[in-house]
């Protein structure tokens, strides 16, 4: 039941070590309490050289990965509005001070960050005015949130990319199975009652559908 894992790769002197972000999910059954570490969909990576900050765009949170692979904080952007969904895509990091700012593309705000208590200490919108009516404001949310998953490590969004195609064609179906009779309507092309379908096992490839431009 794994269909879409996040993942970060780290390239030194040719050689390239992947970490799966989210190694307790792979469970049969995930505890409630383990779903609250998942993150969704790395969007944005600012690395140092103890390690990198990551921006997990499907799960509002921010987390700290160190160069041996192990995740030693965790930052949840949604703070005392838990009902906004954020969806950060990126990171800037002051010169000096010890504050990052973090761009939030659906809420349309910037987060900072204080990087010694690791709290948000300040979310200031990009604009006077969101045109976009509330309703479809959040439809977003649940269309991007990762944490309404079982397991809180997927979404529409990962599937349907930034509702866009992805080009992946998935062979969907069972290789293993036999062909089915099912009965079934056909109005639309003369059929209005009850026929006998042969359904093979496997529907062949299908790919993800844009959602752009359906209103």
């Amino acid at each position: 039941g794994v269909f879409a894992e996040s993942r970060i790769s780290r390239i030194s002197n040719n050689q390239i070590t992947t970490q799966d972000l989210n190694p307790h999910a792979n469970a049969p059954q995930i505890a409630p309490n383990d779903a609250q570490l998942s993150l969704s969909q790395p969007m944005a990576i600012k690395a140092d050289a103890d390690g990198a900050w990551l921006a997990a765009f499907g799960s509002d949170r921010l987390a700290r990965a160190s160069n041996n692979g192990i995740i030693t904080q965790r930052i949840d952007l949604r703070g005392n509005f838990p009902q906004l969904v954020r969806g950060p895509r990126g990171m800037a990091k002051h010169p000096t001070s010890h504050h990052l700012a973090v761009f939030n593309k659906l809420s349309q705000t910037l987060s900072f960050i204080d990087l010694i208590t690791n709290d948000v200490v300040s979310e200031i919108p990009l604009a006077s005015h969101n045109p976009l009516p509330l309703e479809q404001q959040q439809g977003r949310g649940f269309f991007y949130d990762a944490r309404l998953s079982g397991n809180g490590t997927v979404s529409c969004g990962s599937c349907h990319f930034d509702a866009d195609i992805d080009g992946i064609a998935w062979d969907l179906g069972d290789p293993g199975g036999s062909l089915l009779s099912v009965v079934g309507y056909s109005p639309s092309i003369g059929q209005p009652g009850p026929v006998n379908r042969i359904l093979h096992p496997m529907k062949g490839p299908m790919v993800t559908q844009p959602l752009r431009g359906i209103k």
